[in-house]
């Protein structure tokens, strides 16, 4: 093998190296991201998911529950919402909202 024919494929060897790394990464992210968006889950869990929303305390430390704020209707759909809860806690010493 000559020369130039090792330094030709020295070249294209590490002209594939960046491409193959940006491959495994794209794949890598996408897999993470239909994980952590339920992608591949039942929707049955994401709903179930979603319930555990109703089950936040009415208290935290100093602020009480005072009242359950409405979601737009397009803010649910443009965040893909299985459950969603707007609250409104009271500060009990100082009144804050």
């Amino acid at each position: 093998m000559s020369d130039l024919e090792t330094v030709s494929k020295d070249v294209v060897i590490s002209r594939r190296k960046p491409l193959i790394v940006v491959i495994v990464l794209l794949i890598t992210s996408a897999v993470v991201h239909g994980s952590i968006d339920g992608r591949w889950s039942p929707k049955q869990d994401l709903i179930a998911q979603g319930e555990k929303l109703n089950e936040l305390p009415d208290t935290a430390g100093d602020w009480i529950f005072n009242q359950v704020l409405e979601m737009d209707e397009t803010a649910i759909e443009i965040l893909q919402c299985h459950g969603w809860e707007q609250r409104e806690y009271l500060h009990q010493a100082t009144g804050q909202v």
